[in-house]
C-alpha cells in the first residue's frame, strides 16, 4: 500500500498507525499549531478510506483584493491562494465574529 496525500488542511505527513502493519492505517501528526487544523487530533484513515484520501480536486484558486477584502476566483486570476493564507482568513473572521 502507498503512502496516503498528506493532509488537505495543513499538509502533514500522515504516518502509519504501525511500524510493523501500516495497512491497519495511517494516523494525522498532532498539529504545529493548535487549532490549525480541524482534523489533526487523533484522526485515522482506515484503509477502507484511502482511496477517497487520496484523491484530489485540482483547481486554480486565485485572489484579489476589493476594499482590502480578498475575492477568491477559481480560475486561477489574481495572485495564487495557500493554505496559510486561508487559515489567516479563517482566523482574522473568526476574531471578528466572537
Amino acid at each position: 500500500m502507498n503512502a496516503p496525500a498528506p493532509c488537505p488542511f495543513c499538509g502533514a505527513e500522515l504516518v502509519p498507525q504501525s511500524a510493523h502493519t501500516p495497512s491497519m492505517g495511517w494516523l494525522h501528526p498532532p498539529a504545529a499549531e493548535p487549532g490549525r487544523c480541524p482534523i489533526a487530533a487523533g484522526f485515522l484513515l482506515r484503509p477502507i478510506m484511502f482511496e477517497a484520501w487520496n484523491r484530489r480536486v485540482e483547481i486554480e484558486l486565485g485572489f484579489t483584493t476589493l476594499d482590502l477584502a480578498p475575492v477568491f476566483n477559481d480560475k486561477g486570476e489574481g495572485r495564487p491562494v495557500t493554505a496559510s493564507f486561508l487559515n489567516a482568513c479563517f482566523d482574522y473572521v473568526r476574531k471578528q465574529t466572537r
